[in-house]
């Protein structure tokens, strides 16, 4: 499970990709990956869920494909 606590949003610079954004997102990770809240982009923000979600040793080739058609 992931748990993210969003704390405000405004314009700032991301704390991974070190760009100045219109939107930074003010996040507090459940898990303590940051030792203090910290400022991400929305994309930068949707790969640290994406990383948190697959594991840190996982590649997108190592997990399971969806089946064919879509269906389960």
């Amino acid at each position: 499970m992931v748990s993210v606590e969003f704390r405000s949003v405004g314009p700032g610079t991301c704390s991974w990709c070190r760009k100045e954004k219109g939107e930074v997102f003010t996040v507090a990770f459940g898990d303590r990956s940051f030792d203090r809240p910290t400022e991400l982009c929305l994309n930068d923000l949707r790969c640290w869920v994406r990383l948190k979600l697959a594991g840190p040793d996982k590649k997108e080739a190592d997990r399971p494909a969806p089946p064919a058609g879509g269906k389960a």
